[in-house]
């Protein structure tokens, strides 16, 4: 048995950025070098920046970068949505369309613009009565495909793109104690997000905009009137996760790293009627080579590409759900590609011969059978040139003088054909005739008979018209019209006529004088 084919290699570790109101942040995080080790932040780094742009995401690839490392882009929250709905009870291969339908009137632009990806709310086993749940993330396909060019043009390996609420459950999977529940409440610019975590999974995400918390300073008063509402909203998530997740234990509400203007550390510890902490990050990331973060402000600025950063912890310990809005067609496309590739070497190297695919023994015998006529047929083409090349070597004057006479049948042949063709006309045919014939059209005129012969070159038109200056008209026209196509109009023949006209209201009409014409 070869059980390394099924191992996975570990993640060395992510490159995480996010582009903050007016800067690029970036971190690079590697995997500990024990067991017990802490996650190494080997890289930090800003830079100034009004938008994601290939300029700006090259310069912060040179203060970040490292081999083997591959990126994660973490949205910001106004770029995506995360919506909670029932999980659909349909086959894994029909999921995604049933979500699709699920969110279409949950999202301000259409469904089939948007990239998904999901997560559980994995209460199956603990609550198997319930109804399972599940997190949709949802953001724009065209925002994700111009992030995507931005890095493909600046040749960096963007492998992901996440959001806040798995960076933020990422730092408390690392805060954990055993058969422990983690409340973590991080205050940002614009906004308060509260997770509530057990055993590396995502259970409860409360997200509170605000838009106070953005200003620099911050009145005494109005902060504590942001500091109850958050107390308020916190207070109801954990009476929620008492009464619906019972069996989820929490002892204390963490508060995540802030700004100064930010800090409501005092506000919320008076308020809420479970212990808080405050959480230092140097607690559970080693910054040994990125001694900076060691400040609380930089650790504010830097908490959600830390975060992302800890997609290799996860993915190697094979928990916590991952999050990923890259297409999944580029994704899909991809493993496509490598599976083959990867079975047929391993094909090679275990049993030595050619059949690369895995094709059945009906296909192989096939394929021989079909290269052994090829063979022959190449073969017997071989001594059929040599033939003819001595054949021409040993007589070549008659072996030209027959090949004359073959090309002199054939050019006889096209020469008759042509011959018929000036006067069967020409493929266009005459339908331009007919059409240049309705704009030369002339008030008291009417045609009766059109006639062209000869491939197009001679053309007689007759008909009728009430004076013979109509007919004067008409036939300078005609001739400017047509003198284009190689055809003049050398003769007019006028003929006076009588016809009965019923433009008077008479029983019997009135005799009127008119011209008939031909024109040729």
């Amino acid at each position: 048995m070869i059980s390394w084919i099924k191992r996975k290699k570990s993640t060395l570790g992510w490159t995480a950025v996010e582009a903050g109101d007016d800067a690029f942040y970036g971190v690079t995080v590697l995997a500990p070098l024990t067991n017990n080790g802490k996650p190494r932040v080997v890289k930090f780094g800003t830079v100034s920046a009004s938008g994601l742009d290939v300029i700006g995401i090259s310069d912060l690839a040179k203060k970040l970068s490292v081999v083997n490392c591959p990126w994660v882009l973490s949205l910001r929250p106004n770029a995506y949505n995360v919506l909670m709905v029932e999980e659909p009870s349909v086959l894994a291969s029909e999921v995604k369309d049933s979500l699709r339908w699920s969110i279409s009137g949950m999202i301000d632009y259409p469904v089939s613009e948007a990239n998904l990806d999901w997560m559980q709310v994995p209460t199956k086993t603990l609550q198997p009565n319930r109804i399972p749940h599940l997190y949709v993330m949802a953001a724009k396909s065209e925002y994700i495909s111009r992030y995507a060019e931005v890095f493909r043009q600046a040749k960096i390996p963007l492998q992901a793109v996440d959001i806040r609420e798995t960076a933020q459950r990422n730092i408390a999977t690392l805060l954990e104690c055993p058969g422990e529940g983690v409340v973590l409440l991080k205050f940002a610019k614009h906004e308060v997000r509260l997770t509530v975590t057990f055993k590396g999974e995502l259970y409860l995400d409360r997200y509170v905009e605000e838009s106070a918390l953005s200003k620099d300073a911050i009145e005494d008063d109005v902060k504590e009137r942001i500091g109850e509402r958050v107390v308020l909203q916190a207070q109801r998530s954990l009476d929620f996760v008492a009464r619906t997740l019972g069996f989820i234990d929490i002892k204390r509400v963490i508060l995540a790293p802030s700004i100064g203007s930010l800090d409501f550390s005092d506000i919320i510890g008076q308020n809420l009627q479970v212990p808080v902490e405050k959480l230092d990050l140097a607690s559970i990331f080693d910054f040994s080579q990125t001694p900076e973060l060691m400040q609380p402000e930089n650790q504010a600025l830097y908490f959600y590409t830390l975060g992302a950063a800890l997609r290799f912890m996860n993915e190697n310990e094979g928990r916590g759900q991952q999050v990923n809005l890259l297409s999944q067609k580029t994704l899909e496309l991809k493993a496509a590609v490598v599976a083959p590739v990867m079975l047929g070497l391993l094909l090679l190297s275990l049993f030595g011969f050619g059949v690369l695919w895995g094709l059945r023994q009906a296909d192989v015998a096939a394929t021989q059978k079909a290269e052994v006529v090829s063979t022959l047929q190449l073969q017997q083409a071989k001594v059929k040139f040599q033939l003819l090349e001595s054949q021409i070597t040993q007589h070549p004057q008659a072996s030209l003088s027959a090949e004359i006479a073959n090309l002199k049948q054939k050019a006889l042949a096209a020469q008759q054909i042509l011959s018929l063709a000036d006067s069967i006309g020409t493929p266009a045919g005459y339908a331009r005739y007919f059409d240049a014939l309705t704009k030369i059209a002339e008030d008291g005129l009417w045609l009766t008979n059109v006639t062209v012969d000869q491939a197009g070159k001679s053309v007689r038109v007759s008909g009728n018209a009430l004076n013979k200056d109509s007919v004067m008209r008409f036939a300078k026209r005609f001739n400017d019209r047509f003198a284009g196509d190689g055809v003049v109009f050398t003769s007019l023949e006028l003929t006076p006529v009588s016809v009965v006209s019923a433009v008077k209201p008479s029983d019997h009409g009135s005799k009127v004088t008119a011209v008939a014409f031909i024109l040729h």
